[in-house]
């Protein structure tokens, strides 16, 4: 009883500190970025080696070589490629590999243009040889590395970017992005042809010199459906626009200097004067976003459920605070947190009652700027931001990785989503039929540490190493709060160094993932299978001649003719057996929605 009462007590001096500070808040630096920042603590974290190790270790990737390719590809090996295809696999998902890659093939081979050139790099982390080389045997790469351990997500991203792809465009696909096909999505001229338009895109841009807002290049396209609307606002999230005329054969041709003394000349222009799809010449619907890095705006680096203002405090611990133009977001970096998101200072305060309930799991950096899943970028661009930081070597945290190479590039650069329709009131980023034309099959299998217990060094500030406001937000929060941020002593940082709890809490993360899943994946299955028996009763029904009945009693099938019937039926097949995800199940991170 008395632990209750202290907890209740040191709940309700948290919640008076809360309002207080949304009542009196206290000042942010705003203009953090314009100075330098103190080199000193990088040098102490980042391995100065890492590069030479990559190096070394690219030399074994190799070309895949058989006789029985499950998927043929009319180039192979391409010498002179457009946009490599660049994958990265992990943690026994070879069957979402496998997906992934002959969903890609496919795509490039059926529906891209002929003329749209591609080579395929793969690393693999630490896989068994028995799965590693069903892959090899499968399909046709020219870059594959499978390595005896886990490197980490950081070493095989920078193998992938700096040291394996050889194309200017690099499309990032994970293991587990697969393009949506005829089963999941309709195939809008501008969903099949998407690779070929944006790469056409992001030269068009740069031959006209077209930027963001601020000037910022336009280095990337996200392929995947979005949640960027719901955190970022004008003129971060800008409006769409629309480039006529743009000429895809014109601008591939410009994204490539071929030696002109190569055979790769010849068949180039063999190839486009040959091309049998449709008209080259099109126009591009798109919208720019950039990450709002200056954290001055009315939306954080960070989502929050109502994306004006977030709030995050400790049960046990007082917050720490940051304000951005009288928007307070409080923070602190244990597992027991309540989150409370209201949208102004004083006229959404009774929120905080409501949103006590709601319990959160740490910061997500959201920084649309860059992502390592279905995300197309100038490789180049990409190699100037620097490589990814945790690196075996590196003392950095896993569970920044990504965040932190997307602020980074977020500084420099912004990318854009493509309309997939010539539907104009098809605006939402969020909607996959608008913008997605690649989609998650991960779901329920995560695989990167985040929050399980016993996670260590985790803090916010790991998604600014490297970058001027690292320094400034340490001692801002030091300064502001009186409490250090980045709470790493120095034996936690050498284990970050050495690797020593990557796999541990990767391994907890995973069980802790399975765990919250099974019940998903046993409904889904179950749905599935509801699927495939409802198309088996109406292939029998028909076979019977049973299609006046079917429409007396089925309400959908009232106006279908007998051939659509049976065409909604395999599709209800495809469905159940496709390795897409069924809708309402996972949400975009991959994290369940129904367990029971």
């Amino acid at each position: 009883m008395v632990d209750g009462m202290m907890k209740s007590t040191v709940v309700s001096l948290i919640i008076t500190k809360c309002i207080f500070h949304i009542l009196f808040p206290v000042r942010f630096i705003a203009d953090a970025l314009n100075e330098d920042a103190d080199p000193s603590h990088v040098g102490q974290i980042i391995n100065p080696t890492s590069s030479r190790s990559r190096a070394i270790a690219s030399l074994q990737a190799t070309a895949t070589s058989s006789s029985h390719f499950l998927a043929k590809r009319s180039s192979y090996p391409e010498n002179d490629p457009h946009i490599c295809l660049a994958f990265l696999s992990c943690c026994q998902r070879i069957d979402l590999l496998n997906h992934t890659i002959a969903g890609a093939i496919r795509h490039m081979e059926e529906d891209e243009p002929s003329y749209l050139r591609y080579e395929i790099a793969w690393v693999d982390n630490g896989n068994s040889q028995s799965l590693t080389n069903y892959i090899k045997e499968s399909y046709p790469i020219e870059r594959a590395l499978t390595l005896s351990k886990n490197m980490g997500l950081a070493y095989g991203m920078n193998l992938l970017i700096n040291n394996l792809c050889t194309a200017p465009y690099i499309l990032l696909l994970e293991e587990d992005w697969l393009y949506l096909d005829e089963v999941v999505a309709n195939q809008t001229e501008e969903r099949k042809r998407v690779v070929a338009i944006s790469v056409a895109l992001l030269e068009d841009l740069q031959k006209n010199d077209i930027t963001a807002f601020d000037g910022r290049k336009i280095i990337g396209t996200f392929l995947r459906h979005e949640t960027y609307e719901s955190f970022l606002t004008f003129p971060h999230a800008d409006v769409w626009e629309r480039r006529e005329g743009v000429d895809l054969r014109e601008m591939l041709m410009t994204s490539t200097s071929p030696d002109k003394c190569s055979n790769n000349v010849t068949t180039t222009e063999w190839k486009i004067k040959n091309d049998k799809n449709l008209n080259a010449v099109t126009g591009i619907d798109y919208r720019i976003f950039c990450a709002d890095t200056s954290l001055k705006g009315n939306t954080a680096v960070w989502g929050c459920k109502y994306p004006t203002m977030g709030i995050v405090f400790s049960m046990i611990n007082p917050p720490l605070v940051l304000v951005q133009k009288g928007i307070i977001t409080f923070y602190r970096r244990t597992r027991y947190c309540i989150r409370i998101c209201v949208h102004t200072p004083i006229t959404q305060l009774l929120k905080i009652l409501h949103c006590l309930w709601y319990p959160f799991v740490l910061f997500v950096s959201r920084v649309a700027a860059y992502t390592n899943g279905a995300g197309l970028y100038n490789r180049h661009k990409l190699i100037e931001t620097g490589r990814q930081f945790g690196e075996p070597g590196d003392a950095f945290h896993d569970r920044y990785v990504e965040a932190n190479f997307a602020y980074r590039v977020g500084l420099r650069n912004c990318h854009a989503a493509i309309r997939l329709t010539r539907n104009e009131s098809c605006t939402s980023i969020h909607d996959v039929q608008c913008t997605g034309a690649f989609h998650h099959i991960g779901g329920g299998r995560g695989t990167r540490p985040r929050t399980v217990e016993g996670t260590k060094c985790m803090d916010v500030a790991w998604s600014f190493f490297g970058t001027p406001l690292y320094e400034k937000y340490n001692k801002f929060i030091a300064q502001t709060t009186g409490v250090s941020s980045q709470l790493c002593n120095q034996n936690e940082l050498e284990e970050l160094r050495n690797q020593q709890f990557r796999e541990t809490d990767a391994k907890a993360y995973r069980e802790e993932v399975q765990k919250e899943s099974k019940n998903a994946f046993r409904i889904e299955a179950e749905e599935r299978q509801k699927l495939r028996d409802q198309a088996n009763l109406i292939f029998n029904t028909m076979k019977k001649g049973g299609a006046d009945h079917l429409r007396r009693v089925v309400s959908w099938m009232k106006d279908l003719s007998d051939g659509e019937i049976v065409d909604r039926a395999h599709h209800m097949e495809k469905l159940a057996d496709s390795p897409h995800p069924l809708d309402g199940f996972w949400d975009i991170l991959g994290r369940a929605k129904k367990t029971g």
